[in-house]
């Protein structure tokens, strides 16, 4: 089984392989949050692969806003079917592609528009990705910070 997997970096994070040597890039991502007005923010994460997939799914760990009013989290993943559970004051939101439906090489974007996180110290907001191509055992995983 092969397995790529990354080294977590401010914003940005990409794939690297522990199994051979040749194995390309193939999932990599990019995150960044951005204010909207005083009370707001949006938090985006663009993943970038670059082979045929099986199955993909994504989750962001976000900081519990002081005050919970909605989120809307949004995506361009084909079918994909989005969950948020609380986890102690954490926020996590799981989008999962159809393991039916091949994702085809290019980029895909998850966003959660919400309030805006408790002041400092707080834990770092992260994300990981994982993919898989089945029936072979080709698994890819990817995973950063905010």
């Amino acid at each position: 089984m092969s397995l790529a997997a990354a080294s977590p970096a401010p914003g940005t994070a990409s794939a690297s392989a522990f199994v051979g040597a040749s194995l390309p890039r193939t999932l990599r991502g990019a995150a960044r949050t951005d204010p909207l007005g005083p009370t707001g923010t949006r938090h985006t994460l663009r993943l970038d692969l670059d082979e045929t997939m099986t199955a993909l799914q994504v989750e962001l760990r976000l900081n519990r806003p002081t005050t919970l009013p909605g989120t809307a989290p949004a995506t361009d993943l084909p079918g994909a079917v989005v969950t948020i559970a609380l986890e102690r004051d954490t926020l996590v939101y799981r989008f999962t592609a159809p393991a039916d439906l091949p994702l085809p090489p290019g980029s895909y974007t998850v966003s959660v528009t919400g309030a805006l996180p408790p002041p400092p110290p707080a834990p770092p907001e992260t994300w990981t990705a994982s993919a898989f191509a089945l029936p072979t055992t080709r698994a890819l995983a990817a995973r950063g910070t905010f």
